[in-house]
């Protein structure tokens, strides 16, 4: 439709081009007229469908270097010709503006035809994938803060793992020697909240290490010294009485108990030192356990023992020592399948060479284990402290019967040195 106003506008101007070759009338052409009168029918018509809009010329404008009066001068058939050319236009420019409405419909019928169709094509493509894929269960989201908002009761098991070495209200027992290995285990069981009973055959040692812990507690409590021998039924009675009437209850034992000798088979002393060897090692441990079971079946408790990997590996120097540890490792498996019903786990922790400092300190055997040591380094009592809290924790609810091994790898070098 644009192109009828513009051969509308072609028309007119050839009617006219015959007087426009004696440059009009007065100095004016007709295309000057011609183009006035197209100023005219942009005039009427500006800000119809964004069209851009050009001012009319004044009417005292110059033209051909002459400063003329455009209507005064027209005479009567230039302005009947005028006319025309502004009829002319406005018919052209309805129609264009009628054109494009029409236009504008049809596209907007076939917009919304193809939106209909792709609307169609897209429900069913929607239908067909609903019914034909796997159902794909919920999965609730479980915010961070809390297991309070999530709908799994299962998942403050999980939350709870976060306080798995907490063991605040925790009643632990750790027989000790005067090896000091066990002092780590001590120490790291205050800090984790723990109520603590040392016990141990030398009196001083075992209160000295019950004041320096009570420094480690967050709520500086205070550790229950006891002097006993574990190899006296009496003693063990007398300290599991001082432990009920103090803290009321027994939840971890952990049992250092080491006899420590070095024969074989041809030494003179053979018998005398087996006969106190497995007295202090796997008797003692017998008995122990023997009587703290009732307690530990009150809470659901646990028991570790803390032996060496001199109980798996055999050294031919080590005859009542390995033996006497090879017998407290069987014991716990049995014990493992005895007390499993009473909900006590029990469980063995078996070190490797461990020194105060993780050095040698001078010891040839010691650091030929440590250069045989797959970690290249020696044991410290951390080491063994992280291996029976672990055990002692929630996060071994599952584990009993085992042996856990510390000793960072050496038990696959260990024979070969005493060969």
């Amino acid at each position: 439709m644009k192109y009828l106003a513009i051969v509308a506008l072609l028309s007119v101007a050839t009617v006219l081009s015959a007087d426009n070759t004696n440059n009009g009338v007065n100095g004016i052409s007709f295309n000057d007229r011609i183009l006035q009168g197209v100023y005219d029918g942009s005039h009427q018509h500006q800000g119809r469908h964004n069209e851009p809009h050009f001012p009319r010329p004044p009417f005292n404008q110059t033209m051909s270097n002459r400063t003329v009066h455009t209507r005064s001068l027209l005479p009567d058939p230039l302005h009947f010709a005028d006319g025309i050319v502004q009829k002319a236009l406005g018919v052209a420019s309805h129609a264009a503006h009628a054109g494009l409405d029409i236009a504008g419909k049809a596209v907007d019928a076939k917009t919304g035809l193809a939106g209909g169709i792709a609307h169609t094509v897209l429900g069913g493509a929607d239908n067909l994938l609903h019914h034909n894929m796997p159902h794909i269960p919920h999965i609730p989201h479980v915010p961070h803060t809390g297991p309070s908002q999530s709908t799994d009761p299962t998942d403050a098991q999980y939350y709870g793992v976060r306080n798995s070495r907490d063991f605040t209200g925790k009643v632990v027992l750790v027989t000790v020697t005067n090896s000091g290995l066990a002092e780590g285990t001590i120490k790291l069981f205050s800090i984790l909240g723990a109520n603590l009973v040392i016990t141990g055959t030398n009196g001083t040692y075992i209160n000295q290490l019950a004041q320096s812990v009570q420094n480690y507690s967050p709520e500086n409590l205070k550790a229950l010294p006891v002097v006993a021998d574990l190899t006296k039924t009496a003693d063990i009675q007398n300290l599991f009485t001082q432990t009920v009437q103090t803290f009321g209850k027994l939840d971890v034992l952990v049992n250092f108990a080491n006899s420590y000798a070095l024969l074989n088979i041809t030494d003179p002393n053979l018998m005398a030192s087996w006969d106190q060897t497995f007295q202090n090692d796997l008797r003692s441990t017998a008995e122990l356990i023997q009587q703290a079971v009732p307690l530990l079946e009150k809470t659901n408790g646990s028991i570790t023992n803390v032996a060496t990997i001199a109980g798996v590996a055999p050294v031919a120097v080590e005859l009542a020592y390995s033996t006497a540890k090879a017998g407290t490792e069987q014991l716990v498996r049995i014990l493992a399948l005895e007390l499993g019903s009473k909900q006590i786990r029990v469980n063995t922790v078996n070190v490797g060479a461990i020194t105060p400092d993780g050095q040698p300190d001078g010891n040839p055997i010691l650091a030929l284990m440590q250069s045989k040591a797959p970690l290249a380094r020696l044991g410290v009592p951390l080491d063994v402290a992280k291996g029976v809290v672990f055990l002692s924790s929630s996060d071994a609810d599952y584990i009993t019967g085992v042996n856990l091994v510390v000793d960072g790898g050496i038990i696959y070098n260990y024979p070969p040195y005493f060969n």
